[in-house]
């Protein structure tokens, strides 16, 4: 009987690989220097993102964000995720991680957030 390949395992190993010896992504190289909506305790700012790395904190932040705002059982879990924690833009200028659910929540009913929107890349 032949021998089945594993081309997961493979394509794990072969990604393993490539970032042990530094290489990037294609779609963290395409993510460097995008500008995003960010989430600031008086509203919303764009920022431009300075890697891929980051956009992907942001973006699962999005998603702890969106949890909360919906009422989703496990968003309790990504609170200390982003506690205290903070990200940085293009520019060097650190933004902390809003994780108040009052402030959100207030953000929010007023309309100065709208989450399907912070999905989306501005264009200039």
């Amino acid at each position: 009987m032949p021998h089945k390949r594993n081309y997961a395992a493979e394509y794990a190993r072969r990604n393993a690989r490539a970032r042990a010896a530094g290489y990037k992504s294609y779609s963290q190289q395409r993510k460097a220097g995008e500008t995003v909506w960010i989430i600031k305790a008086n509203g919303k700012e764009r920022v431009r993102i300075s890697n891929g790395e980051t956009r992907q904190q942001y973006a699962s932040y999005l998603n702890y964000v969106k949890g909360v705002l919906h009422g989703l059982p496990n968003s309790k879990l990504g609170a200390e995720r982003f506690e205290g924690k903070t990200f940085k833009d293009a520019n060097g200028r650190i933004y902390p991680f809003i994780t108040d659910k009052t402030i959100l929540r207030q953000l929010y009913d007023d309309g100065r957030i709208d989450l399907e929107a912070f999905y989306v890349n501005v264009k200039k």
